[in-house]
């Protein structure tokens, strides 16, 4: 054939091939964070299959290879390292990879009950618990702080939900839980009011000191209240997704700051922070301690959780104000090594002998 002559067809083809070109549609792009979602997302499913076998009907081994060599070719080197290191500590040998430790993120949904009555009796508790506070705080600012009518149903209030505003501004919920929930600014309010006007008529002629039943009632239900309010400052520092290390502070930060703002306020020493109290604040620390415990560690049902915090914080108040035992102070413990170092002092042989 000629230079100018063309082969049988050889246009055709020709055409149609560049037809087919244009014609075929692009494939769309995915990007690299995408394919590494999807991928880490395909490698979280193999690692709860059975072991030796993947859920593509390929094996573990087989399947994160092929995952790790098409991540490597498509360039994404960041997200082939991450699938390459969740290959080799687990999927490698065939199996199943290691449960990681527990993390308080994994237990946050466990805290969130749908028992309704292990959600009634907490509520009713933590309700209780206001009503008490705010009767306390009232009766401070009344006695102690000299304030009237305004100034003690602003402390009895502020006694009653500081300790849970501290917790929200710390996890940073806001707005906090007693303006989302005006039922409590009612009940606080309403307690500090009944404080006020009530409780000098129903002690008319008693005096404003309580007896030794009085006393006791109050322990006991103060005890109660108290354990329920580290028990849901634990729960919210839980449902945060916290270390299990904070949530026990947590619990203790909103059982007792009510009680310091209230005397900063009353311009009086913190009350939890010295002997008088007793065990206070380190019950409160106790009952969210065991909460954590319970829930982190033995990885029990959230009922038995708050119940084991509660009578925790129960028990040990009462060996506060039941046995009187204290935390040492300062000037207790310098004086027990004094006795302690006088007395290996006169037991020793150089001093028998003169």
């Amino acid at each position: 054939n000629g230079p100018g002559s063309s082969w049988p067809g050889k246009s055709s083809r020709l055409e149609r091939f560049a037809r087919s070109a244009t014609d075929k549609p692009e494939r769309p792009s995915t990007s690299t964070a995408m394919l590494g979602r999807l991928v880490l997302r395909a490698s979280s499913r193999l690692g709860a299959a059975k072991a030796g076998t993947g859920i593509f009907g390929r094996s573990t081994t087989t399947s994160s290879r092929l995952a790790v060599s098409r991540l490597t070719v498509s360039g994404d080197a960041k997200v082939s390292s991450r699938m390459g290191g969740l290959w080799s500590r687990g999927f490698a040998s065939g199996g199943a990879a290691k449960k990681p430790p527990l993390k308080a993120a994994s237990v946050a949904p466990a805290c969130t009950t749908s028992d309704k009555t292990v959600k009634k009796l907490l509520s009713s508790m933590d309700y209780t618990g206001t009503a008490l506070f705010a009767f306390t705080g009232t009766l401070k600012a009344a006695v102690l702080g000299q304030m009237d009518l305004l100034g003690c149903t602003l402390v009895g209030f502020t006694t009653a939900v500081g300790g849970g505003t501290v917790r929200d501004f710390m996890l940073g919920n806001t707005p906090v839980f007693w303006l989302r929930q005006p039922q409590y600014i009612a009940l606080g309010v309403l307690s500090s009011l009944a404080t006020f006007f009530a409780f000098p008529i129903l002690r008319k002629g008693k005096g404003l000191e309580f007896t030794e039943t009085e006393q006791q009632v109050l322990d006991w239900a103060d005890s109660i209240c108290l354990g329920a309010f580290c028990v849901v400052g634990a729960m919210s520092a839980t449902k945060a997704g916290l270390h299990w290390l904070v949530v026990p502070v947590v619990g203790m930060v909103t059982s007792t700051f009510g009680g310091i703002i209230r005397d900063l306020l009353c311009r009086q020493k913190p009350w939890v922070c010295h002997t008088d109290s007793g065990l206070y604040a380190t019950t409160a620390l106790g009952g969210a301690t065991a909460f954590t415990t319970c829930t982190n560690l033995v990885r029990l049902p959230i009922g038995a959780a708050i119940g084991a915090g509660v009578a925790t914080c129960v028990f040990l108040r009462y060996l506060s104000f039941g046995l009187g035992h204290q935390l040492p102070t300062f000037a207790s413990w310098t004086s027990l090594l004094e006795e302690t170092t006088n007395k290996n002092e006169d037991a020793s042989p150089e001093k028998k002998k003169k």
